[in-house]
């Protein structure tokens, strides 16, 4: 089926993952978890050793997004630099960008390059995010394919705290409760690979990213293919990241130089979506 395309609009794929971000809680039932001692401490420690993402990853992307009926499937980049910032830029037809989605520790801006406008929204302690417990360090570890701690504290350095659990050639980790979020990492035993993050808000909402086909980079391996979801807000959302020409160490991020571009109020720019 043929996708209507809007002028002066962004493409649903450039707010998938700030919907991700913002996906709120609708219900205060509690989620079970499975019981187990934590025996699996030694081999858990030994995946510490895969080396991690220490300065920047980039690559091209191909994104294909689901929302109910709707799908969109567009080309773009993400650029990733430690610690620093993050930037996922979307391109119309392969040729030019149209809308960025960008990071820092500070906060999240989506950028709307065809209309000329932009949004933030600030992870402090009273803001919406902020108050949610989410962080740049939550969305870099999501996108680096690497576990964290919901209160934002060292995944390796609390595994006293965290159940581990064997199943069927994995490793399960889950996290203690923290502001009402519980994270569940799901780890191939065989070669410590990250395959899967789960987080579970106030018992029942859940946002998932898989990671698939690993590729060999200078000192680890990495998912070429991501693919995250949201179950239990409403319509359930599809987001496929397709990774290519992916390097270790070559990116450097910058802001987007914002001056020429009007401020708007982040619902004001889905709005425009729909």
């Amino acid at each position: 089926m043929p996708i209507k395309r809007r002028r002066n609009k962004i493409p649903f794929i450039s707010i998938l993952f700030l919907a991700l971000l913002l996906a709120g809680c609708r219900s205060t039932k509690k989620d079970g978890l499975p019981s187990g001692a934590n025996n699996l401490l030694p081999l858990v420690q030994q995946m510490q050793a895969l080396q991690p993402i220490e300065g920047s990853i980039s690559g091209k992307l191909k994104m294909e997004a689901l929302l109910g009926e709707k799908k969109l499937s567009v080309g773009g980049t993400l650029g990733v630099e430690k610690n620093t910032g993050l930037q996922l830029a979307v391109t119309a037809l392969g040729l030019f960008e149209v809308a960025r989605v960008e990071s820092t520790p500070v906060d999240i801006c989506l950028i709307n390059k065809v209309g000329k406008e932009y949004a933030r929204a600030d992870y402090s302690p009273s803001s919406p995010l902020g108050a949610a417990g989410l962080s740049y360090n939550l969305l870099q570890a999501v996108f680096l394919n690497e576990p964290f701690m919901p209160d934002g504290t060292d995944f390796y350095d609390s595994l006293s705290k965290i159940t581990l659990l064997r199943e069927d050639g994995n490793i399960i980790a889950v996290t203690p409760e923290h502001n009402k979020m519980r994270y569940t990492f799901t780890f191939d035993a065989a070669t410590g690979e990250l395959r899967c993050t789960e987080g579970v808000y106030n018992g029942e909402v859940r946002i998932m990213c898989h990671y698939s086909e690993f590729e060999k980079l200078d000192k680890r391996t990495f998912p070429s293919r991501m693919k995250f979801e949201i179950q239990g807000a409403g319509t359930p959302v599809e987001l496929y990241l397709h990774f290519s020409n992916l390097k270790e160490g070559r990116y450097s991020f910058q802001r987007t130089a914002l001056s020429s571009y009007r401020k708007k109020d982040i619902k004001e720019i889905i709005k425009a979506l729909e």
